[in-house]
């Protein structure tokens, strides 16, 4: 599945009010990722990042949301395994100048990105991802 589907299922939700509304939703969402995707689904949906903490703060995050360049017109929204697997490179930089580096993988993570992705992804590193569906209701969905 591609990350502009589960942005677009977070936002739908979070227009939704009722919980079985929000819960069919997820339903149709979670319905339609591979075995291989759910994990990921689920946590990124939940708000939560699949491999714990990046080590990055909001001000880093807001930086590289801020100033990355309108994604190119052509470019196609990344799978949630890609995107998984540029977030375990980020989570993996360690030692001097870890700071820089995890900024310029985020950075070349977000570039192809459109808004929404942008934003959506923004709201999971930070954990501020406000639809209405706690993790207990997208595991229910699942």
């Amino acid at each position: 599945m591609r990350l502009a589907e589960l942005a677009d299922t977070s936002d739908r939700v979070a227009k939704e009010r009722g919980r079985n509304a929000k819960q069919a939703i997820l339903e149709a969402c979670l319905a339609r990722l591979s075995p291989a995707e759910v994990r990921l689904g689920v946590a990124f949906l939940s708000g939560e990042l699949p491999f714990g903490k990046l080590g990055v703060g909001w001000a880093t995050v807001q930086d590289v949301l801020t100033h990355a360049p309108p994604a190119p017109p052509d470019a196609q929204s990344p799978t949630l395994e890609h995107v998984a697997r540029a977030l375990e490179d980020v989570g993996a930089v360690r030692g001097s100048g870890s700071t820089l580096r995890r900024k310029e993988l985020l950075g070349q993570l977000v570039a192809p990105l459109t808004q929404a992705e942008r934003e959506f992804l923004g709201a999971v590193f930070v954990g501020n991802v406000r639809q209405g569906a706690l993790a207990s209701l997208v595991i229910d969905a699942a």
